[in-house]
């Protein structure tokens, strides 16, 4: 039951990491648009996640090729942490 909530938060994360280059969209509507309840909620899943805010991430994701930044060795650690438990 707990890997599958996991994978879910995982997925979740991933859709949000995927659309947060987009300059455009406000926070909140990503936000809904991944599947969070509200910006909070989201912003408490980047910090347990990548360990910065979604503000942040956006700017890393803005930096870099479509998709490379996931390929960063400290939100991996992180993530597989997480996974782990």
């Amino acid at each position: 039951q707990r890997q599958m909530c996991i994978r879910d938060r995982i997925r979740r994360f991933r859709r949000l990491v995927d659309e947060l280059a987009c300059q455009t969209l406000p926070l909140s509507d990503l936000a809904l648009d991944a599947g969070f309840y509200d910006q909070p909620h989201m912003s408490s899943a980047c910090r347990a996640f990548a360990d910065m805010s979604p503000g942040a991430l956006r700017g890393q994701a803005a930096r870099q090729p479509l998709g490379h930044f996931l390929q960063d060795e400290r939100l991996k650690t992180r993530v597989k942490h997480i996974i782990n438990g």
